[in-house]
């Protein structure tokens, strides 16, 4: 599963998951939180979020391009939950690489 959400980020989910492996969805969510001590949300949005940083230090992508490129649609989601993990915005960390 930690396989599927590094190499397919922008479109994995834990539905999906569950149909390729024929595990229930629900079982399958206890099971990735019990093995790895995370939910399989924030699995995925910390993958999704460092897949970002990558993209806002090494092209020229708009924050919003960069936000679809990764799977996340929601700006305030994005911002908010970048802001927690990294301790900028996306706009600080583009400021810090020029």
């Amino acid at each position: 599963m930690l396989k599927e959400i590094s190499q397919n980020y922008q479109s994995v989910s834990l539905e999906s998951l569950a149909k390729m492996t024929n595990y229930n969805r629900s079982y399958l969510g206890t099971l990735f939180k019990n093995e790895t001590g995370s939910p399989f949300s924030k699995a995925l949005t910390d993958q999704r979020l460092l897949s970002a940083y990558d993209l806002l230090c090494s092209s020229n992508l708009s924050i919003s391009k960069i936000m679809i490129r990764v799977g996340i649609s929601n700006r305030t989601f994005f911002y908010n939950k970048f802001k927690e993990k990294f301790h900028l915005t996306p706009n600080e960390v583009r400021l810090q690489m020029a």
